[in-house]
């Protein structure tokens, strides 16, 4: 809606759903850059990485290992598909094989929400909105409103959409035009 002729810009209030946390995601992606994703994505490889390294002294799984071998292990093991990276991979205490093997799986969940995350950013289409070729002005209060529907054509929720309005008025100049 667009009040007033003297302002710039879509304003207005509109009754909805409180935005899905999927589509809450979804709009950060779109507005985040290259750079920006890949230190995120690095940033949560690094800190699930401290947390495995974590579990490891915990339970005692990473023997006499040093902290700087430990840590660069538990990122190697989050970002393989194998044991190659594993924190201490002949121990055979149950508390080793169990956060080992957790953190495999989680690992592997990390990846393929990575490479989604990236897929869905940056190999999604750009789709031009569907604008309704009829508009209706409107008269409240005094306040004129432009109202026109907007639509994805797809059926997609829309977010973070931006639109730019001038309202024009007639008016007549001295000389009466």
């Amino acid at each position: 809606r667009i009040f007033r002729h003297d302002v710039f810009g879509v304003h207005g209030r509109c009754k909805s759903q409180p935005p899905v946390l999927m589509n809450i995601v979804l709009s950060w992606l779109y507005r985040c850059t290259w750079i920006g994703l890949l230190l995120w994505c690095i940033a949560i490889i690094i800190a699930f990485g401290g947390l495995l390294a974590l579990f490891g002294w915990v339970t005692g799984c990473t023997g006499t290992k040093p902290a700087s071998d430990v840590i660069i292990l538990a990122i190697a093991h989050v970002i393989s598909f194998g044991e190659e990276g594993s924190l201490n991979a002949d121990a055979d205490d149950k508390a080793c094989i169990l956060v080992t093997a957790s953190f495999s799986f989680l690992s592997l969940l990390l990846q393929a929400a990575l490479f989604a995350v990236t897929v869905t950013r940056f190999l999604n289409p750009q789709v031009n909105l569907l604008l309704s070729s009829r508009l209706c002005v409107s008269m409240v209060n005094g306040k004129r409103f432009l109202t026109f529907r907007m639509a994805h054509p797809l059926g997609f929720t829309l977010s973070h959409v931006q639109v730019e309005a001038a309202w024009g008025e007639p008016c007549r100049t001295a000389e009466g035009e």
